[in-house]
């Protein structure tokens, strides 16, 4: 049997191919190695997870900013609500006392018309002195009550009418009811002084009309405190139709 004599030269050379081998395979092995952040934002799931989160928080900033605006449109409409139902009571209170003013200056008007029509009355009846002096003395206050007051009732004229100067209300009193007030009184003075005298006083009634004068002063009376009236009414229905503004928060119009 042969033994087999092995080079030494070969040895070699087959440990330096192995050695070679196995020092590729190392360096292959510690190559550059993929980071670990890297692995995870490559996997499918990552994107998965990503989008869900950020779902979330969007979903949670767009619910809050709707919140947020809605909070602010109901606060605006509250306060819309409240400015409307303060104008109505303001209105209200504006229109109550219009009434009240309109009120006192039909007295005053009517009772200086009444005064003066009862005085007519018992000049022409004949009636005795004692009576016509008391008719006549009535008719006095009424027309002193109107004196004093004239001034103001043309400045609450001015206040019902919301004029800052003369306004056309108070052209009608000026212009055409007091010129046939003091027309009348007049035609009142010289009957009642001519019935003093003991002379005929209704002749002097007739001549001056007093019965004219009478329904004259009547119908301007009634045109100035009728119009105020209906003035001040349409200006109310105007301002307080409806305290509510419109379009509710929640978007229905509650007009």
């Amino acid at each position: 049997m042969e033994t087999k004599v092995t080079d030494p030269l070969d040895t070699v050379i087959s440990d330096e191919v192995l050695r070679e081998r196995v020092r590729r395979i190392v360096r292959e092995g510690e190559g550059p190695q993929e980071k670990p952040w890297k692995r995870v934002l490559s996997h499918p799931l990552t994107a998965v997870v990503v989008g869900f989160l950020l779902s979330g928080v969007v979903g949670l900033v767009l619910n809050w900013a709707f919140n947020e605006n809605a909070k602010e449109r109901e606060r605006i409409y509250s306060a819309q609500v409240a400015d409307a139902e303060r104008k109505l009571t303001e209105s209200r209170v504006f229109y109550e006392s219009s009434l009240g003013a309109i009120q006192d200056f039909s007295r005053a008007v009517y009772a200086r018309h009444t005064r003066a029509m009862m005085l007519v009355s018992a000049l022409k009846r004949g009636v005795s002195s004692e009576e016509i002096k008391e008719r006549k003395r009535l008719y006095d206050d009424a027309f002193v009550n109107w004196g004093i007051n004239q001034q103001a009732n043309l400045l609450a004229i001015r206040r019902l009418t919301k004029s800052a100067g003369f306004s056309s209300f108070e052209a009608d009193v000026e212009f055409k009811l007091v010129p046939v007030l003091r027309t009348l009184d007049s035609c009142l003075t010289r009957a009642y002084d001519e019935n003093v005298r003991g002379g005929n006083s209704v002749v002097i009634l007739d001549e001056c009309r007093a019965g004219d004068l009478l329904q004259q002063a009547l119908d301007q009376g009634y045109a100035v405190t009728s119009g105020l009236y209906e003035h001040i009414t349409g200006e109310m229905l105007r301002e307080t139709k409806s305290p509510n503004p419109g379009v509710a928060p929640d978007g229905q119009d509650r007009r």
